[in-house]
């Protein structure tokens, strides 16, 4: 049986929050796009990424760098 829209959405929200780059990663399809076009250029995390592979690389990197930032603060 298909995942129901807010059966998604939680597993997105939970693989984000816990900062799991796989996870997210397998939510799209090998050609998927991630955008985040809020959020303003020279920001830490990728406002376009287009692929499975570099979804998982570019959030993983983020996520990465956003631990290191938060260790420092």
């Amino acid at each position: 049986m298909a995942a129901t829209p807010r059966e998604i959405y939680q597993r997105y929200l939970w693989a984000t929050l816990t900062q799991n780059a796989d996870a997210v990663a397998e939510m799209f399809t090998v050609d998927g796009v991630f955008q985040a076009p809020l959020v303003p250029a020279g920001q830490a995390l990728p406002r376009h990424l287009e692929g499975r592979e570099q979804i998982r690389t570019g959030l993983a990197e983020y996520y990465h760098r956003w631990a290191g930032d938060q260790q420092h603060t």
